[in-house]
């Protein structure tokens, strides 16, 4: 009886890990080190967001490693509607906090 304790013990504690081991072989590994940018703008960002400004967030985002450009462009949109705002601060000016667009930058 002991050896067929043994048995059964040994098979119920390795079939589940050859299996885990079988499935861990047939998914893909990610690389550590992606340079691509997450996610591709959709049909909606790229009807709203002026082809200067996604291209302005988007190379902003490769020099800032974790911040993705459709965070930029979720702050573009917020704090300027992408430049297209008329409020102070925006092409001329301050606005109430002390931002302004300061000429040659």
């Amino acid at each position: 009886m002991f050896k067929w304790l043994t048995a059964t013990a040994a098979v119920t504690l390795i079939a589940p890990l050859a299996l885990l081991l079988l499935l861990a072989a047939t998914v893909p590994i990610a690389s550590q080190a992606s340079t691509a940018l997450p996610g591709s703008p959709s049909i909606s960002a790229l009807d709203d967001i002026p082809p200067t400004y996604l291209a302005l967030y988007q190379a902003a985002a490769r020099t800032c490693a974790g911040l993705p450009w459709n965070v930029l462009a979720g702050i573009g949109k917020v704090e300027s509607d992408h430049g297209r705002s008329t409020a102070p601060g925006v092409h001329s000016g301050a606005n109430y906090a002390g931002a302004e667009v300061i000429s040659g930058s």
